[in-house]
């Protein structure tokens, strides 16, 4: 089975900012990857996000497993666990918190219905009675976060690298030789080795046939398939002149690059002669972002080139969903509403804007603004603001040129914190993106 993709970045630059993954055309006519052929239940249905194809829930809902489970069919996720550890427990004057929701109000079971387990899909029942789907053994569920088809909004965390990811969106696993998976770098899923090094593709080879010898070598090391690699649709290999076998995927021989040394590095991109092998391209964000280079790595900016920010919640900590009143908006701000709408700017939107799709939208979020958007057809007052995976957008009052990072990571010391969104590039943080094997 295809579904469309966008399939190889090269590089560019933006303004004054530093060069990023950008679009090339696809290397197949058809532009299209392969699914690996998988039964699933009846009401379990597939469906394309701007990061690649998912399973989703009978609406068109993305379906997400919790990282946290203990073991195979034991959830984490339970409504004695607490979701809202960043709400206030009791009252706030501006901000009122009555009954706190728990983890299964903000991640919905996924319910069998009238399906049948088949394949990797089986019935786990949570209390008596009470049946959930589960992929290979961990119960899926949805998110509140998610108000659309095609929304993915629980897969990407902007900036959050040193956390560990909690929520795992359940793609439909691509038809990949065993030697290859996907990672994810920034917002684009790139083709990578086994043990997560980035692979690349050379515009000097020909059809089918690696140019790369001697001292090119050094720098573009030929991924070679091991004595058991077979060739698997569009995947294929090519015998080179010291007899190895080289990986090649749609005529085109893949590579390493030697200056990548953890994983998910992509130091070769932005290199003359050289592409990042990308399976799915990083959702083009408006058009008035910029990229500027920081201290923590590529980050969008607005027109002006400030940092755009994201008020995040770290593992199960959830205070940043629809609706949610963060006591710990106001901690930040000194207990003040005040200072804190003085002190972080929402990116307005113009009038007339609209939404570049299903990463980058327009929401509407309550005034005086928390960082959080309003519920949908709420009648409160609102402004209409940028936002990246449902997450309003801000600018820091007290950067005045492009660059600045001051509002980076700042926050309660255990709880939520801002974090700059990260942009797809070659400098990222230390701790490497998010890798999630192609399954």
């Amino acid at each position: 089975m295809k579904f469309p993709v966008r399939a190889f970045l090269g590089a560019a630059v933006v303004g004054a900012a530093t060069a990023l993954l950008t679009l090339q055309p696809a290397l197949a006519a058809d532009g299209k990857l392969a699914l690996k052929e998988e039964p699933r239940p009846s009401n379990i249905r597939l469906q394309e996000t701007e990061m690649g194809v998912v399973y989703a829930d009978s609406r068109g809902m993305t379906l997400y497993t919790d990282r946290n489970d203990p073991k195979d069919f034991v959830p984490a996720c339970t409504e004695k666990s607490n979701e809202s550890r960043g709400e206030a427990t009791e009252p706030h004057p501006d901000h009122p918190v009555a009954n706190p929701p728990n983890c299964l109000t903000k991640h919905l079971p996924v319910d069998v219905g009238d399906g049948k387990p088949v394949g990797a899909w089986t019935v786990f029942e949570r209390s008596p009675g009470v049946k959930q789907w589960a992929y290979r053994g961990h119960p899926v569920y949805t998110s509140v976060k998610d108000i659309a088809p095609g929304q993915s909004w629980n897969s990407l965390e902007p900036g959050l690298r040193q956390y560990r990811k909690r929520w795992l969106t359940v793609f439909a696993p691509l038809d990949l030789p065993p030697d290859i998976i996907l990672q994810t770098v920034g917002a684009a899923r790139v083709f990578a080795t086994y043990s997560n090094h980035t692979l690349y593709t050379l515009t000097q080879d020909r059809p089918g046939k690696s140019t790369c010898e001697d001292a090119c070598v050094k720098k573009w090391q030929p991924f070679l398939g091991g004595e058991m690699s077979q060739p698997r649709g569009e995947w294929t290999l090519a015998t080179r002149a010291d007899k190895t076998r080289q990986w090649v995927f749609r005529g085109k021989p893949l590579y390493t690059f030697a200056g990548d040394r953890k994983n998910g590095d992509v130091k070769g991109n932005n290199l003359p002669g050289s592409q990042v092998a990308v399976a799915y391209a990083a959702p083009t964000p408006p058009s008035f972002m910029t990229i500027q280079t920081t201290p923590a790595g590529d980050l969008y900016a607005d027109d002006k080139g400030k940092t755009l920010y994201a008020f995040i919640c770290p593992s199960e900590s959830d205070c940043d969903d629809v609706t949610d009143k963060s006591h710990w908006w106001f901690v930040d701000c000194g207990n003040s509403p005040e200072k804190c709408t003085r002190q972080w700017l929402p990116v307005l939107a113009a009038p007339g804007a609209k939404a570049t799709g299903n990463t980058w939208t327009i929401v509407n979020m309550p005034r005086p603004w928390s960082p959080v958007r309003a519920a949908e057809n709420s009648a409160e007052p609102s402004v209409r603001v940028w936002a990246q995976n449902g997450r309003p957008l801000f600018t820091y009052v007290y950067e005045d040129r492009p660059g600045m990072i001051d509002g980076m990571d700042t926050g309660t010391f255990t709880g939520p914190r801002w974090f700059g969104v990260m942009a797809t590039g070659g400098n990222l943080n230390a701790k490497g993106p998010t890798t999630q094997a192609a399954r």
